[in-house]
């Protein structure tokens, strides 16, 4: 794996095919866009879901451990990114020391703006990109969900800003599963080696 601080597209080797089709790239590009629109109405709505599964009991800390658990939020919300993006890496773990797997740091961009992405080296197949892809959104905002769900004390508030945070994260991730899941074959390559 190489990790990468500059502009990934002068970085990357570009002889290799991208998962994205480019005869769509324009249609790829208005979805990309519209999950940044996606994400930034989806996690407030995550979020009162969250209250209302864990209602009455919000996991709200008493008095001065209040101020400095929200305070917490922001540094596990970094730190939440580079896992986001750990975990896609994880999702097949025998292709993290491939030359040809990035973890590309795009210092032209936010961090929260796709500022921070990886691609994973070799053949992917079309149930591949899914695993890759959902993985992130299953650990990190599914589980937690369901945690809170299931079980009788009900998980901090602050858990539910993290897992609120992270579907909004996954909302590309989950935009492009679903092109893929829909227009891609079963077993289709998307990108040889």
């Amino acid at each position: 794996m190489k990790v990468v601080f500059s502009d990934p597209i002068s970085t990357l080797d570009q002889s290799k095919a991208s998962i994205q089709p480019i005869e769509m790239h324009d249609y790829w590009s208005t979805l990309m866009q519209q999950s940044g629109r996606a994400a930034i109405y989806g996690w407030p709505i995550c979020l009162v879901l969250w209250v209302f599964i864990v209602f009455p009991e919000l996991g709200l800390p008493s008095g001065r451990s209040e101020v400095y658990g929200f305070l917490l939020i922001i540094p596990l919300f970094i730190l939440l990114v580079f896992l986001h993006e750990i975990v896609h890496l994880l999702a097949l773990p025998n292709r993290i020391f491939r030359p040809d797997t990035y973890l590309v740091f795009d210092l032209k961009k936010p961090l929260l703006h796709m500022g921070l992405s990886t691609r994973i080296g070799g053949r992917i197949t079309r149930e591949q990109f899914l695993w890759i892809s959902l993985l992130p959104f299953i650990v990190f905002t599914i589980i937690p969900f369901g945690i809170a769900i299931l079980v009788e004390t009900k998980p901090s508030i602050h858990v539910g800003i993290l897992a609120s945070a992270n579907f909004a994260l996954s909302t590309a991730d989950l935009i492009q599963s679903a092109i893929v899941f829909w227009e891609a074959r079963r077993g289709q390559v998307l990108r040889e080696a």
